[in-house]
């Protein structure tokens, strides 16, 4: 059995390398290596883990592994819908698999796993505010390992993971939305001001120098914003025919 004074002092430390994680656009993947790191030296008897995401769809991926062995046990679960992870995340319920008990209705995980001499797996739902994430797979090669998993580091363990990765992903969400509204305010920007040069060097009014960037954008396949630059960086290209009636906008 697990030393519980060194369980816990192990998971103290691991709490704090996750509070440590600076919060960018970056720190989803940061706290997912170090999840699966420090699962084996948290948790015993682990001594393989990974965390297992639920996308839309509902779909099932592998974020972040410690070994090939463990994303191709995890391929199996993803594409038979069987297995301990599949499990975990369905139900919301911690699942343990024991090789000397397997499930009938498993053949195909249990003949992956077996080959790959796993033992035992322990899958732990992350939650969050009633919502599954994804789970943490706990794998271990040790004989008899079924009987010796530490629950109660393991159970801290995904319960900390669980609030700092969701707070991770709000952030990214978050600045990555707030990037994408500085793209649109510059690109309304510069055809603004790509409309203010036609205007003034073609004496049209501000719809018909919108027009005229429409024109070149559909004769020439490219984005508006590009065509804006371009105006507003060298005076601009040819204007097109007043007659010209303008296509269809691309996507900005």
């Amino acid at each position: 059995m697990a030393d519980p004074s060194r369980s816990e002092a192990t998971l103290s430390a691991v709490i704090q390398s996750m509070a440590r994680v600076l919060y960018d656009e970056h720190a989803v993947d940061s706290l997912l290596h170090l999840i699966v790191t420090f699962a084996p030296r948290s948790i015993a008897p682990t001594d393989a883990a990974s965390v297992s995401l639920l996308r839309e769809g509902p779909r099932f991926e592998t974020a972040n592994a410690t070994s090939e062995e463990v994303i191709e046990i995890d391929r199996v679960q993803y594409s038979t819908q069987e297995g301990p992870c599949v499990t975990a995340i369905k139900t919301g319920e911690p699942y343990l698999y024991d090789a000397a008990n397997p499930p009938e209705d498993w053949p195909n995980f249990t003949g992956v796993a077996t080959s790959s001499g796993v033992v035992s797996v322990l899958s732990m739902p992350l939650i969050l505010r009633e919502r599954t994430l994804g789970a943490l797979n706990l794998y271990s090669h040790l004989p008899g390992a079924a009987e010796l998993w530490d629950r109660v580091t393991a159970t801290e363990f995904v319960d900390h993971a669980s609030v700092v990765l969701a707070n991770a992903a709000a952030f990214a969400d978050s600045a990555r939305t707030a990037r994408q509204l500085e793209e649109a305010l510059q690109t309304r920007d510069v055809i603004g001001q790509a409309k203010g040069i036609l205007m003034v060097r073609d004496g049209c009014d501000a719809d018909e120098a919108f027009r005229r960037l429409r024109v070149i954008s559909q004769r020439a396949n490219r984005k508006l914003r590009e065509i804006a630059v371009e105006v507003v960086e060298s005076a601009g290209p040819p204007s097109p025919d007043d007659g010209q009636r303008p296509g269809p906008v691309r996507a900005e």
